[in-house]
């Protein structure tokens, strides 16, 4: 982080190696996870790795209506094995529902397609989160998102003067969309 942030190295300037920023970075941080939980539209924690001993928890949401009620965006699933699939009808058997979007190495399972539109909530159960911790991108953009933020908080106007004259910041830094695209929510959440 302090690499993205071209912490000051001079023996003049004051020392970022003696931890005196690292809880406004801690900070920072956190709060960028969350933006990009919310931006990307998944619960807050949604790139976390599960516990090592984490039990399967229940999560429900409405069929997506674009994909006329048979896709569910179903959060990140550590792994497929256990996954269980209800809808008003009862739990469906695993040919009655595929992946849309199927995990591979490191990838968490996202989406999943009925065979039959269904009717009412659909309630996927489920060992959640990001199986080996957040992808690559993510972590990439919330260390860019950290940086501005952090360098925000020293213009808090979000406008600096350049030779050009005053020049805004924006909130959200250039980039950020295609590093987090492939992790954006489609379809209906579960919630």
């Amino acid at each position: 982080m302090k690499l993205s942030l071209r912490a000051p190295t001079s023996p003049s300037a004051r020392s970022w190696a003696d931890g005196e920023f690292d809880a406004q970075l801690e900070r920072v941080l956190a709060t960028t996870s969350a933006l990009i939980d919310d931006y990307c539209g998944w619960p807050r924690g949604g790139f976390n790795p599960p516990a090592d001993d984490a039990a399967a928890t229940v999560r429900t949401a409405e069929p997506s209506p674009r994909w006329r009620g048979s896709a569910v965006f179903t959060g990140p699933i550590s792994s497929p094995d256990g996954v269980v699939v209800r809808t008003g009808w009862g739990v469906l058997a695993a040919a009655d529902w595929h992946w849309l979007h199927p995990g591979g190495p490191g990838e968490a399972w996202r989406h999943i397609e009925l065979h039959s539109p269904a009717r009412g909530p659909v309630t996927v159960e489920a060992v959640y989160g990001w199986p080996g911790g957040p992808p690559g991108g993510v972590v990439d953009a919330n260390l860019l998102w950290a940086a501005h933020v952090f360098k925000l908080e020293s213009n808090p106007l979000g406008a600096e003067i350049s030779d050009f004259g005053v020049v805004h910041m924006s909130h959200r830094p250039r980039g950020i969309d295609q590093l987090l695209a492939p992790y954006m929510r489609t379809g209906a959440v579960i919630a």
